[in-house]
């Protein structure tokens, strides 16, 4: 919540703190009130085309990062060719009735993530309909160690990021939830399920992989014991 306080203005430090909270730095910076600076007075970079978009919450140098990222992967998706996925992203992204949230604290414990994961978060609007909802905990520098064909390797953070993505629009899509409803009603278990939701993660991970590295290289989790990389998956 630190970074939604602002600070009393009594020198440039303080005010410059004001001018980088959320929203451009709401009612704390005069730019907002001032009827002829459209965007900030920066309508190069400060663009919104349609209204709807990722919600990022963090600090400003937060924010950048993460908007970084969100173009690296678009960039890889564009250069893999795969416009089923570069689709998917581009729905989720825009979908103003699917809600995501991309942070680094954890509403559970209150506190920094130190991975990457993701929280379903559905929720009733005022007029009682269901509507999802989303919650991406990313760390802009968590690079985990992933298994691969040929050996173990560090990826690169946004890569991870297009993981959590995944979850997201396999839960828009409803694959997610009609998973969970199998496994509620014991027709799959627990295992099954989890090799489910995971696979259809690491097949939008690897069509960024695609992108980025000219081939996808992480392997999709075993469907059944025999298959032959049982338990060859970092978590």
């Amino acid at each position: 919540m630190g970074e939604y306080i602002p600070r009393a203005p009594i020198n440039d430090q303080a005010k410059q703190y004001n001018e980088n909270l959320p929203g451009i730095g709401g009612i704390f910076n005069y730019v907002n009130f001032h009827v002829y600076h459209y965007a900030g007075n920066n309508p190069v970079v400060l663009i919104d085309p349609d209204g709807r978009i990722f919600v990022i919450q963090g600090s400003f140098f937060y924010r950048k990062t993460v908007e970084s990222h969100l173009r690296k992967i678009e960039n890889a998706l564009i250069k893999s060719g795969d416009e089923n996925a570069l689709r998917q992203f581009r729905e989720i992204r825009d979908d103003p009735d699917h809600l995501v949230i991309i942070t680094r604290e954890n509403p559970t414990t209150g506190r920094n993530t130190d991975g990457n994961g993701y929280l379903r978060r559905d929720y009733k609007d005022l007029e009682g309909n269901d509507r999802r909802s989303g919650i991406i905990l990313y760390s802009p520098s968590y690079r985990p160690w992933i298994k691969e064909k040929g050996g173990r390797r560090r990826i690169p953070n946004f890569i991870s990021f297009g993981h959590e993505i995944g979850h997201s629009i396999d839960h828009r899509e409803g694959s997610l939830l009609e998973d969970m409803m199998d496994h509620a009603k014991r027709a799959i278990d627990s295992e099954t399920l989890h090799y489910r939701i995971e696979d259809r993660a690491i097949d939008f991970e690897n069509a960024v992989r695609r992108g980025h590295f000219g081939k996808d290289k992480r392997l999709r989790l075993p469907a059944i014991e025999s298959h032959p990389y049982q338990g060859q998956y970092d978590f």
